[in-house]
């Protein structure tokens, strides 16, 4: 999939680490940029909307912009699990209102298609 400069793509990844000597399972939100292959990551406890939201700002507020355009897997964060009457899959209202605040268009990933991301 080709992705014009200013979009970019987010996914949520695990990572096992050691913490005050205990090995435990973080998690990890992913800002990519696939026109030139710059990604930025921080290191979440979750994968729930606030941790999304506060971990788009951190980056948004590290790199000092934010896409035009953002594809998301069709997390359950992100999209509802309902269509429109075209099959579109609709967006969260929270997510909306986040996208909005921020000046950003949301896009979603087909389902099981890793290779557009």
């Amino acid at each position: 999939m080709e992705h014009p400069g200013g979009e970019a793509q987010v996914d949520f990844g695990t990572f096992d680490a050691y913490e005050n000597g205990t090995k435990k399972k973080f998690h990890e939100l992913i800002l990519s940029f696939p026109q030139s292959n710059a990604g930025f990551a921080v290191v979440t406890r979750s994968q729930t909307r606030e941790a999304l939201f506060e971990g788009l700002v951190s980056i948004f507020r590290f790199i000092e912009y934010v896409p035009t355009t953002i594809w998301f897997d069709q997390m359950s964060t992100v999209a509802l699990r309902i269509r429109d009457a075209k099959g579109v899959v609709k967006t969260a209202d929270a997510m909306m209102r986040f996208a909005t605040h921020y000046g950003f268009t949301v896009r979603f990933c087909n389902p099981n298609s890793g290779h557009e991301q």
